[in-house]
């Protein structure tokens, strides 16, 4: 399909994401003047998760045509999962029936928690998927301030099993074993 290829097209791209952020903005200003004002967030954040799936939905249109399931299978079932909750929370904040918005909270764990996330991408280039993984998970849910650590070891290998059956063994998806692990082990 031509548009979502135009879509895969950086200037495709910057119209995408500006469409997205100028969206957000209006509905957001035209929210701050109505009593729903203090759901603000809670209505602004899954329409945001909304309008990227269906940015999302529509590059996968562009995806190889397969018999059998093909490449686009497996983000649009996300996909929908995505959108079926986030349609959930925007009916509950809309209604009233979620909290008001918390007042502004600290905004430095937001940089500290996208730091974090550039170098696990950056990691996973050079120690793999799984050993960045481990530290992704542990780091990222003691930095949100959970301190379960039972909970956190159990999630962390709970992920790394479920990445690895399902993504590795089931799909066939050639998960980076990253430079130096390469290097080491071949």
């Amino acid at each position: 399909m031509e548009f979502a290829k135009f879509l895969n097209t950086q200037i495709g791209f910057y119209i995408a994401f500006s469409i997205y952020v100028v969206s957000l903005v209006i509905l957001g200003l035209i929210i701050s003047k109505t009593p729903r004002k203090k759901y603000i967030g809670r209505i602004l954040i899954p329409v945001g998760f909304i309008e990227l799936t269906i940015i999302f939905f529509l590059i996968t249109l562009g995806f190889p045509k397969s018999d059998q399931v093909g490449p686009a299978v497996v983000p649009r079932l996300w996909m929908g999962v995505i959108v079926a909750l986030s349609l959930y929370l925007l009916i509950r904040g809309i209604a009233g029936k979620e909290g008001e918005d918390p007042e502004s909270g600290r905004i430095d764990t937001i940089f500290l928690f996208l730091g974090l996330t550039i170098l696990y991408l950056l990691a996973i280039q050079y120690i793999g998927y799984f050993v960045s993984s481990v530290f992704f998970v542990i780091l990222g849910m003691y930095m949100l301030s959970y301190r379960n650590w039972k909970v956190i070891i159990s999630v962390t290998i709970g992920w790394i099993l479920f990445s690895y059956f399902a993504f590795f063994k089931l799909l066939f998806v050639p998960l980076p074993k990253g430079l130096i692990i390469t290097r080491i082990f071949g």
